[in-house]
């Protein structure tokens, strides 16, 4: 047996305490319950600059429609 959860996420660029852009997911309504209080983040190559970050972001805001996660059930040895 399989359960998947499903969420509505928007990507959003920030920086970490180094400068550093990564693109973070913000649950928007209803997030997968599964992560609880988490934060989800997206790391990027050293090489992408904020604005490149931006573009990245506005790009899977506009092709991605949500997050899942499937959790399957282990099964004992027989």
């Amino acid at each position: 047996m399989a359960r998947t959860e499903r969420g509505k996420y928007r990507f959003t660029v920030k920086e970490d305490a180094e400068g550093r852009p990564f693109i973070a997911l913000e649950p928007l309504g209803s997030a997968v319950e599964a992560f609880g209080d988490a934060f989800l983040s997206l790391d990027l190559r050293n090489s992408v600059n904020y604005a490149h970050a931006q573009q990245i972001a506005e790009i899977l805001n506009g092709q991605v429609t949500g997050l899942s996660v499937t959790f399957f059930d282990k099964v004992a040895d027989a």
